[in-house]
């Protein structure tokens, strides 16, 4: 977590220090054994621009835990899922970072089995009309991608389940 840290200072001193043409951001639900998660990769530059946008204070913070609550607040804010029309709280296991993206891994405290999901991302497309977000399920042994932007926020999905 330290490597976090050390990597969003340095973001925030020179915000313009690295760069790629793919922005995107990657959200994948699956289930194992009734047990659901979800993994996130955001593109950590696309993070910062967003975070200081949403939240000025942001640049203040200076702990690792500090980051984390202002990411998970981002995260709560932008991004919601229900499952079978139930609203799901997301309970942030990790957050964990590499050179371009900042990997977050969530439990989801719903059980049984996902009929319908509705999907709602902003995540990242604030400043950025070019950003993608793709959503990911893997669920009922099938594997279902969207791809979310700023025309395209919400997505539902369904799996008959017989």
């Amino acid at each position: 977590m330290k490597t976090l840290s050390i990597i969003l200072i340095t973001f925030l001193v020179n915000i313009s220090a690295y760069g790629h043409s793919a922005r995107m951001a990657i959200f994948e639900l699956s289930e194992t054994d009734g047990h659901y998660t979800m993994s996130v990769a955001l593109d950590i530059d696309d993070l910062l621009k967003s975070l200081i946008t949403s939240y000025p204070e942001f640049e203040k913070a200076n702990t690792e835990r500090e980051y984390e609550e202002f990411i998970n607040r981002y995260l709560q804010a932008n991004f919601q899922l229900q499952i079978n029309s139930q609203c799901q709280e997301m309970i942030v296991r990790s957050i964990s970072n590499d050179d371009e993206y900042v990997r977050i891994l969530i439990d989801l405290p719903f059980s049984g089995d996902a009929v319908s999901l509705n999907v709602f991302n902003t995540c990242l497309i604030d400043y950025n009309e070019g950003h993608l977000n793709i959503f990911k399920s893997s669920l009922h042994d099938r594997i279902r991608t969207f791809k979310l932007d700023k025309d395209r926020i919400s997505t539902e999905l369904s799996y008959d389940l017989i």
